[in-house]
This record gives structure tokens, C-alpha cells and sequence, in this order.
């Protein structure tokens, strides 16, 4: 017996949220909802029945497979890849770089990221082309079996969750949520949390629905009895209805379903003749979808007799035809795993073994292979092994993950007796890509393996590997092992005074900056740079005298830290790019010394470089602290919308790794520029989860990340809670964990947050902290922060005329190395004056300070200058229109000026997005600055004002 019946039932309530939200979708709010539920149980019918709700709109559906889980955005591939290949190549203009992810694709040209860390860009071109696909009408991406789906795919996933395309574009997720990934589940969550995604869950059928599955299946006990074992779950009750009674063994690899189920299946694959059940062995093996004429070469089997045996098991249910002509599937998940389970272990390598050679034969990649090579090689097997290498190879830049299943599984197939070199050429790129995929445990353990097989001759090899564990350690907050081990590999030098021993006692010298221990980060970066000379090695010299720089700033001498710097930049700066590329620290290390001593322009200048170097040779190591650094200064010289693009990136990036620790540093970065340039709230809801989630140690960098966040919370209306969050960060009302250049800009914080609590004492004493610690620094910023913070205090306490004199002092020294500060300064320079009665003169220093906020994006401050214009009766629009005063293209940013430029040459927002790697609605942002500081409304004129400008010049 069996189900007559095709008809949704009992799952009225979810289809009418999965109806609504497609509405909020075609409302221009995109969405993605997650169907959650256990096998069998609706997901899939669910699905089914949205789409063809859609009548003509365009609904796109994939599945992914669970045997074939490491094909690089596999569950992407099979909804998009034949749509990409039938429509217009003009549609996708732009979108070259995808080509390394859809196969239909392959023939255009393809920039895939550099860098593994950096594959995040691929997920934003992905998601540009999705924005593309929906051509302004409301349209579904349906996946289903999700919790099979491959590492990239999980990882493009949870990108769109937590930038979703801004489209008419829903996103339907079906899932298991007992076999999905956890870092899958937590973006579920967190998109859940934000209120972009809804999650449906499936329960089983009430026996009143569930009857009418069984209209087949007379009334009475029976009917009890098949709802009773099948726990109302559609499949399952199908299934039984089927075949009611069975006498045959219960299925095999099927242990999660009931014993009747699997006995029913069983019953129903036994009734194949033999032919038929030949041709559905080899579909089990050949993959979803599968077409007749590949499984016909698999089985040997006539093409006649395929498509005879195909017709047959559409007419029992047992296959259903893809959404490709002529090409079919299984009618379930469990029902093909029934199949596949149930063929000899030997039958099934052979058949496996076969599939790789007909791929091959065919031409098919070593990524296509991969899985039918690992199901079918033994020990020992060369080819194979090459096969699988290279497959982790082709994958190793956008799927880590896959890159690091393919790695092991050739490394299984060495003999026990294999040359340790060879196994070292696979355990290295394994461990970088475990670490890249975000599995820095598994990393270090497989870097452990590999450090044990290096001969004690290859000292340089054994330092690299060192220093890698190193990194990984203090990703995951572990740092004394790779200490030991750093020293351990120094000692065991046979020449101590060799470069490799300077590099090792610079990396000891750099593990004590991650632990705040200044005396033995100066010892060791001393003893660095004295050896980094004796051997000439420029590149080495320079990282080591900018990380004895820090550390003499640290202790309180910044004259030397200032000489120091100056050496290392001339150092690398007369460094050849593959002489730097050698010790590419060096770019990081002297820009981050460049940061604390407020050189910002040659921050962005070498920071530039090294990412630049750090692309072109493969180097991912530094990629998100180079972000960090380019995005503070960016901050700090008003470039802000360059700054949030840096930010943005530094947390894909670091989304990407996975460490607690990087991604509570980048999204609290994210929030410390939101902080000026607008986007606070949305910034905060992102971080708060990861910066909850660690508690700050006394690495540097995370200590400064919850100073970050305790800013943002103060600027966001709650100064209590953000004073606490910066004591903690701090180490108590000296600040002493934070360093020594940080510490003057959160005093003067503080200042702030006791006045918004109405203590006018305890800013006081925060504000004579500021000044005392500026006069030991002599640092611009600090000198700054020391004036606007006792200004403050004056003000609060009624001294205008003190007050205006300190503020005014403020806005002179910061000048133009602390450019938003300055501005920052002249607000409060200019409600002293206004207190004072000088209200002309007010006005125009706080429009003044406006303007030059306005035109660098930074709106939520030139807000605050509006604030003050407003008190005094002027009329002021909102933050970010045209900075009157600036002539024409002057008013733009440096980003906006670029963004200018290319609508002359009649880019679409889309196609400028694409040309600067940024997203469009970072472009659209952009644009609607563009128009309010030009004061235009079309891009026509846009285009007209950068044409005449610069006709002018």
C-alpha cells in the first residue's frame, strides 16, 4: 500500500511564514529562513511547495549530498551553475572572479583572493550576484539538506546571513539541526537574533493530517498502528504505507530510522530485479543528480535497459527527475543512503574506481575525482595519491576546509614506511589549511606531527614551523607551549649567531609583547638587533628595532622609540619588495610603532605595501592585523568610509579563522569607527555576542578591543556601563594594562563618561590624569585629549572663558596630525564660545567643524556639531550634506572622489562595487554623500561636476 496523495498537509502555519516572509522580501527587505527538522519529516515538501507558489518568479533550488561533502560550494554549484550557464554573459559582467567557484563559469577569467582569509571577498561577489539575479523582482534560494552542505558553502552561508544581498531575495535553509556544523547554528542564531531570519520548525503530523497521507490504507487499527510507528512523520508514514509488512532484514546504514522504516525500505529494494537494482547501485555511487548515460558506463549496462530501470523507479517512487531535464535523483536522502549502504564493500570500491576513470577519461578535474578516488584507493596507491593531493590544492584558497579533507585523505593512503619528506609536503599545507578554515586546534596538532619528522639539519624549517605554532597559540589564547618551543629551537641552533637565531629571538621578542611584558620584550628585541646587524640582514633589523621601539615606549622613553623608528623605516623603506617579502613582520611591526607614535600617513604607506606583499606571496599571517592598523589610522586621519571598508573586511576575515579573541578585537574595531562615522547600534549588536564571549587577558590588542567597546557603549547613551567596561579593560584607574600612547584618549574618555553621569569630581581627576601622562609622552594626541578634557571640566563647572582657552589649545595641537580630533575639539571649542555670549563666533567655529566632519563622512560627530548649531538657531540638515565652503570636489572624501570618477566613466553602482571590492550598498552610501556634498541629484551631473573640475586643473 502507499500514499495517494501529493498535497501539502498539516504544515498550514509554516508555509504562511515562508509566504510572509517572501512578502517582506518583495518588500525590499531581504530574508532567509531556516526549516528545521528531522529526517523525513517535511523540509524538502515544504520547499517544494514554496517554489511553486512563485508561479513565474525565479525560485532556484540546490541540495547538498551526503556523500559527497568536500566538492567546493557544492549545495551553490547545484542551484545556480546550470541557471549562470543559460543566462547572458552581459548580466554578469564584472563578476570574473566567480569563475573559480561555478563551473559553468570556468571559461571566463577569474581572480580568485590571494589569500586564504581573504576568500570573504568571494563570498561578497556571490553575493553581488545574487542582488543581480532577482532583476528587481522578488525571488527565492532554496538549499536543502544544508547540514551535508560542504565547509565553502557553510562559510558563504553564514556571510549572506550576516550581510544579507540587498535584494527582493529570500533565502530558505532546510536543516537538520543535530547533524549541522556549530558555527553554522551560531550565524543561525545570530541573523535570528537580528531579526533577518526566521526559523520554522517542523513537527510531526497530528493523526487528523496525517490520515490523509494514508488514503490508501482502509480505516481502523492499521492506520492507528502505521501513525503510532511512524511518529507523524511524513516519510516515515509513506513508507510503512508502502509496504506494511515485511519479513526482510532492516536496511543497513540507516540506524537513525525506525526499524520498521528501514525493514519497509528493505522490502521495497529486495522487489528490484536484478538489472534494475544494478542500475541503482551505480546512481547510489555516481552522485545527485545523476544522468543515464553515466550511470549506464558505471553499471554496464545497456543505455536501453538504464532508461527502462530509470522509468520503473520513477513509477515506484523511488527516483524523482531532477530540476534538469534528464537528469534524476533519489526521492529521498535516506532512501539513497539505503541504497549506497546496502552494495558489498567491495562492490562498491570497484564501482567508485570506475567513476574516477570514466571522469578522467572525460577530463574531469582532480577535484571532480577526489571523492570516488578516496572511496576506492588503497594504501599505497600513487595515482591516487596525486589525485588527492591535488585536489587539496586546487581547493586550498576558497575551501580551506575541502583543501584539508583532501590533504588527510592522501595522507592515509602513504605507507607506513613513506619518506618523511613526503609526508611533511602534506602535513604542512594541511595544518595551514585547517587553521585557515578555522580549526586552529586541529592546525597545531598536525604543525606538532610535522615539527617531530624535521631532520635536525633543516634548522630553518623547524624555525618557520615554530613560529606558526606560535601564531596559532595566541589565536586560541595558549601562548606558554609555543614559548618553550621558541626557546628550545634557539638553543638548538648549531650556530647561535646565525639569522636564523635573530628571527627566533625576535619572535620571543614579539611573543612578550602578547603577554605585556615590556622589560623581556626590549631584552629580546635588543639581543635581535644586535644580531639582525652583525649578519646584514636589513629586513630582519628593521622588524626588530620597530619591536624594540614598542617597548621602549612602553617603558617610558618614547625619544629612543622615536630613533628606533626612524631607523627601521629607512631600514624598509630602501628594502627591495622581495627583500621585505623575506620578513614582511617588518612592515607590520614599523607601522604599528608608526601608529603609537602618530605617524599615520606612513601607517597607511607601509601597511599598503605589506598587504600588497602579503597577496602576491601567499603570506596570510598578517592579513587582519594590517587591516587593524590601516583601519585606526584611517580613523584617525578621516578616512572613514575607507576605515569601515578595512574594519569590515578585518571581521570576515577573521569570521573566517574563527578565534574568539580576533573576532571580539575586529567587531569592537568596527564599533570604535562607527563611532564617528555613523552605524553605531547595528555595529554593537554585531559585536557584543564576541566580546562577551572573551574575557580580556593581557594581550594588548584585546585589552584595547574592550576599550573599544567600552567607548561604544558610552557614545551610545550608556556611560556607566562603558566607563566599567574601560576600567576592566584597563586593569583598574590607571589603566596600566592598556599602553602607555592609549592610555591619555581613554582618560579623556572617562572625562567624558563622569560628566555624562553628572561627576564633575571624578572627570576632574581623570582630566589630571590625561595631563600628567601628556607631559611624559610629549605625543600630539595626548596633548590634545589632555586640553579637551580639562575643558570639558571647565565648561561642566561653569569657566567659560578657561574653558574656551583650553579648547581652543586643543584644536592648535592637534593640527593636522589628529585632523577629526581637531574637529572634534572645535565643538567644544565652540560651545565654550557660545557660553561666553560670542555666539557669532561660535557658529561659525562649530560650522566650521561641521563641514570638515561632513565632507570625511564622520556623521555621527558633525551630528553633534549640528546639535550645537541648532541651539543657537541655526537651521541645519542632517549630518553629511554639502560642506558648503568647499569648491566642488573638494567637499568629497578621498573614497567618494573615487567613487566620483567612476560614474564618469558611466559605471553602475554594481560595477563600481565590483571595481573597488566593495559591497553595494557600501557604494550606494557612498553615493548619497556624493549627491548631498555636490548638491546634485543625478549622476549625470555628478559626472559633469568631476568633468569640469578637473578640465579646470
Amino acid at each position: 500500500m502507499q500514499s495517494a496523495s501529493s498535497e501539502l498537509v498539516g504544515r498550514e502555519q509554516e508555509l504562511e511564514r515562508l509566504l510572509t516572509s517572501l512578502a517582506e522580501a518583495d518588500g525590499g527587505v531581504a530574508r532567509a529562513v531556516a526549516l528545521v527538522g528531522e529526517p523525513g519529516i517535511g523540509k524538502s515538501r515544504l520547499v517544494a511547495e514554496l517554489i511553486a507558489r512563485m508561479g513565474d518568479g525565479l525560485a532556484l533550488l540546490g541540495r547538498a549530498a551526503e556523500f559527497e561533502r568536500d566538492y567546493p560550494f557544492g549545495v551553490f554549484v547545484d542551484a545556480l551553475d546550470a541557471y549562470l550557464g543559460s543566462v547572458g554573459q552581459a548580466r554578469l559582467r564584472g563578476l570574473d572572479e566567480l569563475a573559480g567557484v561555478f563551473p559553468s563559469l570556468a571559461g571566463e577569467a577569474t581572480a580568485p583572493a590571494a589569500l586564504k582569509e581573504e576568500r570573504y571577498r568571494t563570498h561578497a561577489a556571490v553575493g553581488s550576484l545574487l542582488e543581480r539575479l532577482g532583476g528587481g523582482r522578488p525571488w527565492v534560494l532554496a538549499l536543502d539538506d544544508v547540514h551535508w552542505a560542504d565547509g565553502a558553502s557553510l562559510e558563504l552561508i553564514a556571510h549572506l546571513l550576516r550581510r544579507p544581498p540587498q535584494a527582493r531575495f529570500l533565502l530558505v535553509l532546510a536543516l537538520r539541526p543535530a547533524q549541522t556544523p556549530p558555527r553554522l547554528l551560531a550565524a543561525l542564531d545570530a541573523a535570528e537574533r537580528d531579526g533577518t531570519c526566521a526559523r520554522v520548525e517542523l513537527s510531526p503530523l497530528r493523526r487528523a493530517d496525517a490520515s490523509k497521507l494514508l488514503v490508501g490504507v482502509p480505516e481502523g487499527p492499521l492506520r492507528e498502528e502505521l501513525y503510532v510507528e511512524s511518529g507523524g512523520n511524513p516519510f516515515y508514514l509513506e513508507q510503512l504505507a508502502r509496504t506494511t509488512s515485511s519479513d526482510a532484514p532492516p536496511a543497513e546504514g540507516l540506524a537513525d530510522v525506525p526499524d520498521q522504516v528501514r525493514r519497509a525500505l528493505a522490502s521495497e529494494l529486495a522487489e528490484l530485479a536484478d538489472e534494475a537494482r544494478l542500475v541503482l547501485d551505480a546512481a547510489a555511487v555516481a552522485g545527485e543528480p545523476f544522468g543515464a548515460d553515466f550511470v549506464a558506463e558505471l553499471a554496464g549496462v545497456e543505455r536501453t535497459a538504464v532508461l527502462d530501470a530509470i522509468d520503473a523507479a520513477l513509477g515506484t517512487g523511488l527516483l524523482r527527475r531532477s530540476e534538469t531535464p534528464g537528469w534524476f535523483g533519489f526521492r529521498h536522502p535516506i532512501v539513497r543512503r539505503a541504497v549506497y549502504s546496502s552494495i558489498g564493500e567491495r562492490a562498491r570500491a570497484e564501482t567508485h574506481a570506475r567513476a574516477a576513470d570514466l571522469l578522467a577519461g572525460q577530463g574531469a578535474t582532480a577535484l571532480v575525482r577526489a571523492h570516488h578516488v578516496e572511496c576506492s584507493a588503497a594504501v599505497g596507491d600513487g595515482a591516487g595519491l596525486a589525485v588527492l593531493t591535488e585536489a587539496g590544492w586546487q581547493s586550498s584558497a576558497l575551501a580551506p576546509a575541502a583543501a584539508a579533507h583532501w590533504f588527510d585523505a592522501a595522507l592515509r593512503l602513504l605507507p607506513p614506511g613513506a619518506d618523511a619528506g613526503q609526508r611533511m609536503g602534506l602535513l604542512a599545507p594541511l595544518a595551514m589549511s585547517l587553521t585557515a578554515s578555522g580549526r586552529l586546534a586541529d592546525g597545531l596538532e598536525r604543525l606538532h606531527e610535522l615539527l617531530a619528522l624535521v631532520p635536525p639539519e633543516q634548522e630553518l624549517v623547524r624555525a618557520k614551523a615554530v613560529t606558526a605554532m606560535a601564531l596559532i597559540e595566541r589565536l586560541v589564547g595558549e601562548g606558554s607551549e609555543a614559548r618553550a618551543m621558541l626557546r628550545g629551537a634557539l638553543d638548538s641552533l648549531a650556530d647561535p649567531r646565525s639569522a636564523e637565531a635573530a628571527a627566533l629571538q625576535l619572535e620571543l621578542a614579539s611573543d612578550r609583547y602578547f603577554s605585556a611584558d615590556w622589560a623581556g620584550m626590549a631584552e629580546w628585541a635588543a639581543g635581535a638587533c644586535a644580531l639582525a646587524r652583525e649578519v646584514g640582514d636589513a629586513s630582519l633589523l628593521a622588524a626588530a628595532a620597530a619591536v624594540l621601539g614598542l617597548a621602549e615606549l612602553s617603558v617610558g622613553d618614547p625619544a629612543k622609540a622615536r630613533s628606533l623608528l626612524a631607523e627601521a623605516e629607512g631600514l624598509i623603506d630602501g628594502a627591495a619588495d622581495a627583500e621585505l617579502a623575506t620578513h614582511l613582520g617588518a612592515a607590520h611591526w614599523v607601522g604599528w610603532l608608526e601608529h603609537h607614535l602618530e605617524h599615520f600617513p606612513d601607517v597607511v604607506r607601509h601597511y599598503e605595501r605589506g598587504l600588497a606583499l602579503s597577496r602576491s606571496t601567499g603570506q596570510s599571517h598578517l592579513l587582519v592585523p594590517i587591516m587593524l592598523g590601516l583601519a585606526i589610522s584611517r580613523t584617525w586621519l578621516g578616512a572613514l568610509p575607507h576605515a569601515a571598508e578595512d574594519a569590515d573586511a578585518a571581521v570576515e576575515a577573521a569570521h573566517l579563522i574563527g578565534a574568539p579573541a580576533l573576532l571580539a578585537i575586529t567587531s569592537s574595531l568596527r564599533c570604535w569607527v562607527a563611532v564617528r562615522g555613523g552605524g553605531l547600534h547595528e555595529a554593537m549588536r554585531a559585536a557584543e555576542t564576541h566580546v562577551r564571549a572573551v574575557t580580556p587577558s593581557e594581550v594588548p590588542q584585546e585589552l584595547l578591543a574592550a576599550a573599544w567597546f567600552g567607548e561604544a557603549l558610552m557614545e551610545s547613551g550608556s556611560p556607566g556601563p562603558g566607563r566599567e567596561e574601560i576600567l576592566r579593560a584597563g586593569g583598574g584607574p590607571e589603566l596600566a594594562l592598556l599602553e602607555p600612547s592609549q592610555r591619555p584618549y581613554y582618560f579623556e574618555v572617562l572625562v567624558r563618561a563622569e560628566l555624562a553621569l553628572g561627576n564633575l569630581d571624578a572627570a576632574h581627576r581623570w582630566a589630571d590624569e590625561t595631563r600628567a601622562l601628556a607631559e611624559r609622552l610629549g605625543l600630539v594626541g595626548a596633548r590634545t585629549w589632555a586640553s579637551r578634557g580639562a575643558a570639558e571640566c571647565a565648561l561642566a563647572g561653569g569657566d567659560s572663558a578657561a574653558a574656551a582657552g583650553l579648547a581652543q589649545a586643543a584644536v592648535e595641537t592637534a593640527g593636522e596630525v589628529h585632523p577629526v580630533e581637531r574637529e572634534r575639539s572645535r565643538i567644544v571649542y565652540g560651545r565654550a564660545l557660545a557660553a561666553l555670549g560670542e555666539t557669532d563666533d561660535a557658529i561659525r567655529e562649530l560650522e566650521e567643524a561641521r563641514m570638515q566632519l561632513a565632507s570625511w563622512s564622520a556623521d555621527r560627530l558633525a551630528e553633534l556639531a549640528a546639535r550645537e548649531l541648532r541651539k543657537l538657531g541655526r537651521r541645519v540638515g542632517k549630518a553629511g550634506t554639502r560642506a558648503q565652503g568647499k569648491d566642488g570636489l573638494s567637499a568629497l572624501s578621498a573614497r567618494e572622489l573615487e567613487v566620483a570618477r567612476l560614474v564618469t566613466d558611466r559605471l553602475t553602482n554594481r560595477e563600481i562595487a565590483e571595481r573597488l571590492v566593495l559591497s553595494q550598498k557600501t557604494v550606494e552610501r557612498h553615493m548619497d554623500h556624493i549627491f548631498r556634498k555636490l548638491g546634485v541629484s543625478s549622476r549625470v551631473d555628478v559626472a559633469r561636476a568631476v568633468e569640469a573640475s578637473e578640465t579646470r586643473v
